[in-house]
């Protein structure tokens, strides 16, 4: 017999476990998240510099490949060893030209000067003379002196620019001048020794661009290869060498350029 709903007994409901009381984290200190921000960000720029250092001293540590130069840029040593030897016994000078270079006659009317061709036409003229004056800045007073009206009342040469130098154990002062009257500029050196004056002089070829004539590239070792010969040990240094690059014809086309001290 079954028993009816009124007799089943009830059961009674548990309640459910409330949740456990967990306590909400606590908010993290701002001040420690700035620090840490800080420390990440010096971490990052000493790595930076690190592999910044590493890469530079591996491209200094680099051998760079080699480049080729042409032969016009490397520089070239010239001898005078096999050179001809050139004396003025009147003058007592000596000077050293090429085996290529031919000795001109001189002419009747100027016996005092002498001069060498180049293959390419290009010269130098020797011109000597007696100078009674014995001081180098003396002369060169006389000579601007002179040379401040004689251009028709004008100056006739300017000074660009002025330098002591040595020409074969001889002191000398080197010149650029703008020579107004004949219409173009050029280099004089002046050397003093004894009574006399000895100009050099290098005649350009009108038909070549200078800084490519013979007599304009040897012009350095011509000039250091003269010498006088009546030097002595005790003799005051009082002669002059006067080295004059100028253009023979005042019509050149070149004449517009600047000759630049070395």
């Amino acid at each position: 017999m079954n028993p009816s709903p009124s007799e089943i007994p009830s059961i009674p409901q548990i309640p459910p476990n409330p949740p456990p009381n967990i306590p909400p984290p606590s908010p993290f200190p701002k001040k420690i998240l700035i620090l840490i921000g800080i420390v990440i960000v010096i971490l990052l720029t000493i790595t930076a510099a690190y592999f910044l250092g590493k890469s530079k001293s591996k491209q200094n540590t680099t051998i760079p490949s080699p480049t080729s130069v042409s032969s016009s840029s490397i520089p070239t040593t010239i001898t005078t060893a096999n050179w001809k030897t050139f004396t003025n016994s009147q003058y007592r000078y000596e000077i050293k030209i090429p085996q290529t270079w031919n000795a001109l006659d001189p002419s009747p009317d100027f016996p005092n000067i002498n001069e060498f061709q180049a293959p390419d036409t290009s010269s130098i003229r020797i011109m000597a003379e007696q100078y009674k004056t014995r001081e180098l800045e003396m002369y060169l007073q006389e000579k601007d002196k002179v040379s401040s009206t004689a251009y028709e009342g004008e100056p006739s040469i300017k000074v660009i620019s002025s330098r002591p130098i040595t020409v074969s154990n001889y002191q000398a002062i080197e010149r650029e001048e703008d020579w107004l009257a004949a219409g173009f500029n050029t280099k004089v050196t002046y050397l003093i020794s004894g009574d006399k004056i000895v100009t050099l002089s290098l005649l350009p070829y009108a038909e070549k661009e200078i800084t490519k004539m013979d007599a304009y590239l040897l012009y350095d070792q011509i000039l250091q290869a003269f010498k006088f010969l009546d030097q002595s040990t005790n003799q005051k240094i009082v002669s002059k060498i006067a080295i004059v690059l100028y253009f023979a014809e005042t019509n050149h086309p070149q004449l517009d350029k600047k000759i630049i001290l070395r």
